[in-house]
């Protein structure tokens, strides 16, 4: 012969094709009937042989009669109908697919063949399960026109896997059955004595399992799982790959995996629409532009292990995820659109963000965008155990998280043994006036502030921007002053801090307070007295007791200076009318009670008398 090329050639046997490897890299013709099983339809037994359409051979062509010798199994693609009859009998099409994968194993060898059975276009029933079982064997359809329609008992997986390894299924459709629901599309299940190995590196590619959009919205085919990687952790489904799949009308998970020994998997540009959950794991996963619709329970049900998505996207689902304390959850980059009414759900999302180990556990969202179209007040819901002591991180950049129409937009629950939850929103989210924690927080919790750069080191809230003081304000001797100044629920303040432009003459008093929206004092500093406060200088203050901000929202910095000659403290810039700071509710800066020396007893409630026309700059610690 003349041409040597790549060792695929293709055998046309009349009813599909056959692709086999010669025993070397010259074009053989092997001219033989019908490879194995029954006798074929007219014309199979004549097989003509063609070079790949890549090459073009020329000289002589030599023939040989095809033996194991000749032939390698390791890359084979085998009709299924070589093996029996594919029509409109379920119980039929099951028997000659489960003999096509019985015959190759027992031709190549079980765990060595690779082999791939092909399935042609159609409506092929199926009433008994397809069992790959201590096989390479793969399952491949002729694109979404192969429909796999399940006719057999509820309950019974379409596609069982056994201690198998590199099984490839692609190119179908998956369809169930709403009367006798099958188990599962695919279900990969945990080795049984003899069967005690892993089901590991299992591809499944270009399927839809479940609806076939004969009327959209209306479940037509459901299953309760579209992949289920089963059972306990004595096996594992490690290293498996779902790809360019969709999951519908899945009635308990469209991906659901059972035990944390099934890791390091990864699923890629998968849709879940109308399922009760997305996706259910106990265990690591990674997931590549995955896109939920409809979710009718959670999008996400995180229970165990690592969990990363890139590219999360959701719309009218109920809830967008759950997880619990072992799990970590990390979003990176998405968008949701929640859909009204949320029926079932008081939050959008729920993260159990205790710890129960030193490595900690936690959530993490990045670039993610939710759209809050719920009239019952959409939440995100952070919370622990009153026995967890171990800290879970809660990291969330970048992210716009809807606060719901109660103002409660992070609801943060109980958490205990004195171990705060340490949460850092960063500037970039959306969160100000969005956090409450419930009754049962402890009382240890805290949640920081939005973190101002420009402001000094460990300030919590400032009543203006620093950059914003420009000019100076006298203070009247005994005249109590009050300055708005915005605080997040949660935050602790300690301290308050003023600065003067001149020094106070001959002191008598000298105290700051925090109050609430109503005036009503929470805490007060102890009284200062004669003590020197000179020109430009800061003076901070400790309260008698720390105060925890109980709601976010308007409060007060209080300043009350007694003094021979009171000093001048620094403001905003002089304006000749009060109108910008009182003329709307509420009033910014009012000018309270007078002949005042040491500070109050509590409770006190402030008196506003009239209107102050700049702001006092005054900051939180």
């Amino acid at each position: 012969m003349t041409a040597t090329i790549p060792a695929v050639i293709v055998i046309e046997d009349g009813n599909g094709r056959t692709v086999i490897e010669t025993v070397d890299d010259d074009v053989t013709v092997i001219d033989v009937g019908n490879l194995a099983g029954p006798p074929g339809p007219p014309g199979a037994d004549g097989l003509m042989a063609a070079a790949s359409d890549a090459e073009t051979v020329t000289g002589a062509i030599t023939t040989k009669a095809v033996t194991p010798a000749n032939v390698k199994a390791s890359r084979m693609f085998v009709d299924a109908r070589n093996y029996g009859v594919i029509g409109s009998d379920g119980v039929v099409n099951a028997a000659t697919i489960n003999a096509a994968i019985a015959a190759v194993d027992a031709r190549s060898g079980r765990l060595i063949s690779g082999s791939i059975l092909t399935l042609p276009s159609g409506d092929i029933p199926i009433s008994n399960t397809l069992n790959f079982w201590q096989t390479q064997c793969g399952l491949k359809g002729a694109g979404p026109d192969t429909c796999l329609l399940w006719t057999g008992a509820a309950g019974q997986p379409m596609i069982d896997v056994r201690d198998s390894s590199r099984n490839q299924f692609s190119d179908m459709t998956i369809l169930g059955n709403a009367t006798n629901p099958p188990l599962a599309g695919i279900y990969s299940e945990t080795p049984t004595i003899p069967m005690t190995g892993s089901n590991e590196f299992c591809s499944i590619e270009r399927i839809m399992f479940g609806r076939h959009w004969i009327q959209e919205g209306v479940a037509q085919y459901p299953m309760q799982y579209g992949v289920r990687f089963g059972g306990a952790a004595i096996g594992n489904n490690d290293q498996f790959l779902i790809k360019d799949c969709n999951f519908n009308d899945c009635t308990v998970a469209g991906f659901r995996m059972d035990n944390e020994q099934s890791i390091w998997g990864t699923l890629e540009n998968c849709c879940f629409n109308q399922c009760a959950k997305g996706i259910s794991v106990e265990g690591s996963v990674t997931g590549y532009n995955l896109q939920f619709n409809r979710s009718v329970i959670v999008d996400l049900d995180i229970v165990d292990g690592q969990t990363q998505i890139f590219g999360y996207f959701s719309e009218q689902s109920e809830k967008l995820w759950q997880q619990d304390s072992n799990s970590t959850l990390r979003i990176f980059s998405g968008s949701a659109s929640l859909h009204p009414p949320m029926v079932g759900n008081t939050y959008y999302a729920e993260s159990f963000v205790a710890g129960s180990s030193a490595a900690g556990y936690g959530l993490t969202l990045i670039g993610l965008k939710v759209y809050d179209q719920s009239a019952t007040g959409a939440k995100l819901h952070l919370y622990g155990s009153s026995s967890d002591a171990t800290p879970a991180d809660v990291f969330i950049r970048g992210c716009n998280l809807p606060r719901g129409n109660s103002d409660a937009g992070y609801v943060v629950d109980a958490y205990a043994a004195g171990t705060p939850l340490s949460i850092d929103i960063q500037q970039g989210s959306y969160w100000r006036r969005q956090v409450v924690k419930s009754a049962a927080a402890s009382s240890n919790f805290h949640l920081p502030a939005m973190k101002d750069p420009l402001q000094p080191t460990g300030c919590v809230g400032a009543t203006v921007p620093r950059w914003a003081v420009t000019a100076t304000m006298t203070l009247i001797s005994g005249t109590l002053y009050l300055f708005g100044i915005d605080l997040a629920a949660g935050t602790v303040v300690t301290s308050l801090t003023l600065l003067s432009s001149t020094a106070a003459t001959a002191p008598t008093n000298q105290w700051f307070g925090l109050f609430d929206a109503a005036y009503k004092s929470l805490a007060f500093t102890n009284d200062d007295g004669a003590t020197a406060w000179a020109a430009n200088a800061h003076k901070t203050l400790n309260l008698t007791a720390p105060v925890t901000v109980p709601t976010d929202g308007l409060y007060y910095v209080g300043v009350m200076v007694a003094a021979g000659g009171t000093p001048q403290v620094q403001s905003t810039v002089t304006g000749t009318s009060t109108a910008a700071l009182s003329a709307k509710s509420p009033n910014l800066a009012p000018i309270c009670n007078a002949g005042l020396t040491a500070p109050p007893a509590l409770p006190f409630t402030a008196t506003a008398a009239t209107s102050n026309n700049r702001m006092l700059y005054a900051y939180a610690t």
